[in-house]
């Protein structure tokens, strides 16, 4: 069962069912014959790689608001409260254990900040920009 919630600012979020399957959470990739994830927004396969400086260009532009800063990508979001911050954080959670895909989160007054990079391949890949989408489309 999915758990709709509304935020005292009365941002709408979305939990999913625990554990997430293929028919709960639409943040699940399903794997191809190789056994790799699927295609990445059909622009490039969802694998640990580092990413071409074309591709991190055209990933940021295809992202609202999210920054390179030191190596990792970026993002705040501003809530109207401080419960709101948490949730949403709480949300950021499932969703990166779903994918397996781990972001720092700061958690602040009414602010949430995102940052990612990929450790084993020492930078950025195609992970970073499919979690920065989905962390994205947490928010309405």
């Amino acid at each position: 069962m999915n758990v709709k919630a509304t935020l005292e600012s009365g941002r709408p979020i979305v939990f999913y069912a625990w554990p997430p399957s293929e028919e709960t959470s639409p943040n699940a990739l399903p794997f191809d014959r190789t056994g790799r994830r699927a295609m990445l927004e059909g622009v490039m396969q969802l694998e640990y790689r580092l990413l071409t400086d074309s591709e991190l260009a055209q990933g940021l532009d295809a992202l609202q608001d999210w920054v390179l800063e030191g190596g990792k990508i970026a993002k705040r979001y501003t809530f109207k409260t401080y419960k709101d911050g948490l949730v949403f954080a709480l949300a950021v959670g499932h969703v990166a254990d779903r994918l397996d895909h781990h972001p720092d989160l700061e958690v602040g007054y009414a602010k949430v900040r995102v940052s990612v990079n990929t450790h084993s391949v020492g930078g950025l890949s195609p992970y970073d920009l499919e979690l920065a989408r989905r962390i994205d489309g947490l928010m309405p």
